[in-house]
């Protein structure tokens, strides 16, 4: 997968104000990037943003406003610039045409190939114009290499953060604490990734109580424990692919102890099952293990505020806030999978060093 394509970068962006009566249901098609965001509700709201704060000088905006484009079609785009860099992967798009260079990690940079694209009118980036169009591709080529000084791009790594990984086999890592009303955590993945963990949790329910119990991710994958109907729930989003789900018998009125265990199998697969008050109640597994690499969204506890995990709850139930006596979550990282010993670790940093860092585009 190419990610600087447009297929990696692009995605829908519905626009609604008060001021916008007479344009609803219209779709614009002016190029526009995500850092024009900001100047865009800075000028429709008549902002004025300092220029300092704390005495330090503000850096420009990157972006630029786009709301004459939303209101007028036919309004050019003054967005005429946009560079793009991910995992080696770069691209630098001007006025419509766009140069794209396709990076396989652990080969030289110097050596990718650049292809170049006309996407007004290939959007889908089919027909490759590079050696019919070169003096364009090598000016575009430039431009990339110019901001990509001056933007901090260079040097380049593709390690992806394999160069953080730890030097020997990760120590079991502290159990966490969590409660209703805390901000949302993130890095939490560290304490279940690549292992065993148990997810702890106490209630003095009542019949009828129902809400989030504990949400770990997003749309893109994670966990979701609830109460509903009584029952004491999980499930389980495999990257979108698959959504499983557990639930166990009506829970008695009480202070309950209500656990997910999730053991970690070898080649990445997961058994995962909910105990209340210590007994086996529901069971989902094995299945694959989610990757924890993007974070998936971090942790919500009596709610789930932001990407759901669940698209069905949250339909149903939006944050589905608990409406009961929610005592406290505690997360438990227990022992590595089996085939997650020094040999793997010692890949990792292997994978790492085989690949690419501190390229200057020279």
């Amino acid at each position: 997968m190419v990610f600087t394509l447009l297929g990696g970068h692009t995605v829908p962006c519905i626009v609604s104000a008060p001021d916008f009566s007479g344009v609803g249901g219209e779709i614009r098609s002016q190029f526009a990037h995500i850092t024009d965001v900001m100047p865009t509700l800075v000028d429709l709201a008549a902002l004025t943003v300092p220029s300092t704060r704390a005495g330090v000088k503000r850096r420009p905006f990157d972006g630029v406003s786009i709301a004459d484009a939303l209101r007028d079609p036919t309004v050019a785009s003054k967005h005429t610039e946009q560079y793009f860099e991910i995992w080696g992967q770069r691209a630098f798009y001007r006025n419509g045409w766009s140069a794209t260079a396709v990076h396989t990690p652990g080969t030289p940079f110097s050596e990718d190939k650049w292809e170049l694209h006309r996407v007004e009118t290939d959007p889908t980036q089919v027909d490759d114009l590079a050696l019919s169009r070169p003096g364009l591709l090598a000016e575009l080529r430039t431009a990339f290499d110019n901001v990509a000084w001056e933007k901090n791009i260079y040097p380049l790594d593709e390690r992806l953060g394999l160069d953080r990984e730890p030097a020997s086999i990760p120590a079991i890592p502290h159990p966490l604490v969590l409660r209703p009303g805390y901000p949302r955590v993130f890095g939490v993945h560290r304490l279940i990734e690549h292992r065993s963990f148990v997810v702890e949790t106490t209630v003095n329910f009542r019949d009828g109580d129902q809400g989030v119990i504990f949400s770990f991710g997003s749309q893109i994958g994670g966990y979701l424990l609830y109460i509903r109907d009584n029952a004491f729930c999980l499930d389980y989003n495999f990257h979108g692919r698959e959504l499983l789900r557990a639930e166990t018998a009506p829970l008695a009125g009480g202070r309950r102890h209500l656990d997910l265990r999730v053991h970690a199998l070898v080649d990445s697969l997961l058994d995962l099952r909910l105990f209340v008050d210590g007994q086996e109640a529901a069971r989902i597994g094995p299945t694959h293990m989610v990757a924890m690499g993007f974070e998936l969204g971090g942790v919500d506890v009596g709610e789930s505020r932001l990407s759901p995990v669940s698209w069905e709850i949250h339909e149903a139930h939006g944050a589905f806030r608990y409406t009961g006596d929610l005592v406290h979550v505690r997360v438990v990282p227990g022992e590595l999978a089996p085939d997650r010993g020094e040999d793997f670790w010692r890949s990792k940093r292997q994978q790492a060093a085989a690949l690419n860092q501190d390229w200057d585009g020279t």
